[in-house]
This record gives structure tokens, C-alpha cells and sequence, in this order.
């Protein structure tokens, strides 16, 4: 049971104990419409085997509450239960405490997603010539078999490792790629590519995929020939 409801009884207040079924019915009867405005208030009564408690928290505070219940599987009930049953203090301020600190995780876990050492070990463990590009064009990381691929094209000594010069473009506009690849997440196409390497130049196709970058989007591409 969930409601929001700015004309709530007085003598309610933040975490504070509901003792009847008419508080519960009470909170829950004046939703606003607006109420889901993620800075508008929110009243919630929960209940559970006996226990029952009246929380007044902003909406994006239950939406995110929500999200690290579910996580756990467990019922939105269940998991403020769990956060506020041994604390003495402002239980409200708990539970924002709880959802900052759940928001502060998944972002540190994304941040590890989508570091610059993933995609490149992403790269690194394909077994065919992989290129990164980001959205200025720039051919940001790539494998050892690129670095094959395009010495062999140039007839360039084995133990060179060095293709800064080499350029890498895509036959399709990469904003249109970004936007199809982001309008279907893991989605994964099929396209030209040109590399221009000293005096030679290479098209083949290849297949791209869009990644998270921490900065800005990327497209990791695999070259089919």
C-alpha cells in the first residue's frame, strides 16, 4: 500500500507508528495527481506481520527504494523493515541514507563497466582484428590482430608495432550508427570501413556494437574482412 497525500492526518509524522486501519485508509484516499513529480512528497503506510510504520519521503526516494528491493528480491515492505527495525533515530532519514547509498554502488559498479581497461580487454579477447572508435572519429583502442592486419597491408617490418598514423572511418554517418544502436541495445550491425595507413588503403566490413564509455559513446567494431 502505497500513497501519496500532502493533507495527511496531523498527528502523523515521518516514521512515526500507525496504530488502525483508518490511518492506512486515511493516507491513502487524497493521492495527488501530481504526486509522482519526483520532488513531491510521498506517504506511504507499511505493514508487515504487526508491524507498521508512516513514512513521508520524496517520490524518487520509494522509486529508488524500489529498485534495491527488488534487487535483493524482496518486497518494498520487507526491505525498509530490514533498514529501520533497529534504528532509534529518524527513520526517514534512514531510508534516504539507504537509497543514496544504493545509487552510490550501482554508479561505482557502472563506473568499473565502463572503464577504459574493460574495453580494452574487450578488444584484447577477440580472436579477429577489433577497433574501437569513439564519437570525434578517433580510433581510441584496438587489438594486436588490427595492428597485424594493417601491417600486413603496408608491408611494414614485423616488429612494428607502432599504426598512430592509421585512419579508420565507417562507410555509415556515425551519429546514424550511435542512434540505431542506441535505439536497440545490443543490437549489433553490419558495415563498410576504410583504413587509410601510409599509402595504403583497406575497406572490408565489419560488425558493430554500441558499449558504455565513461565518457561519451563508443562503437567496438570486429572486422569480417
Amino acid at each position: 500500500m502505497a500513497e501519496t497525500d500532502q493533507h495527511r492526518p496531523r498527528s502523523v509524522d515521518d516514521g512515526a507508528a500507525v496504530n488502525d486501519e483508518a490511518a492506512d485508509a486515511a493516507a491513502n484516499a487524497d493521492a495527488d495527481a501530481d504526486a509522482d513529480a519526483d520532488g513531491k512528497p510521498h506517504f506511504r503506510v507499511l505493514r508487515r506481520q504487526g508491524w507498521r510504520k508512516a513514512f513521508r519521503l520524496e517520490a524518487i526516494f520509494w522509486e529508488t527504494l524500489e529498485a534495491a528491493a527488488r534487487e535483493k528480491g524482496l518486497r518494498l515492505t520487507e526491505f525498509v523493515h530490514d533498514r529501520v527495525a533497529s534504528q532509534s533515530g529518524n527513520q526517514a532519514s534512514a531510508l534516504r541514507v539507504a537509497a543514496a547509498s544504493w545509487l552510490t554502488r550501482r554508479y561505482q559498479r557502472l563506473r568499473k563497466k565502463t572503464a577504459p581497461a574493460r574495453l580494452i580487454g574487450l578488444l584484447q579477447a577477440a580472436p579477429v582484428p577489433s577497433f574501437a572508435i569513439d564519437q570525434s572519429r578517433r580510433l581510441v583502442a584496438h587489438n594486436r590482430e588490427f595492428v597485424d592486419l594493417v601491417r600486413t597491408d603496408t608491408l611494414a617490418d614485423p616488429e612494428i608495432h607502432d599504426i598512430s598514423t592509421a585512419r579508420l572511418a565507417l562507410d555509415a554517418p556515425l551519429d546514424t550508427l550511435i542512434a540505431e544502436l542506441e535505439k536497440n541495445p545490443g543490437k549489433i550491425l553490419t558495415c563498410g570501413y576504410t583504413i587509410r595507413h601510409d599509402s595504403t588503403r583497406r575497406v572490408g566490413r565489419a560488425r558493430v556494437i554500441l558499449v558504455p564509455a565513461e565518457k561519451g559513446r563508443t562503437i567496438v567494431g570486429y572486422i569480417l574482412s
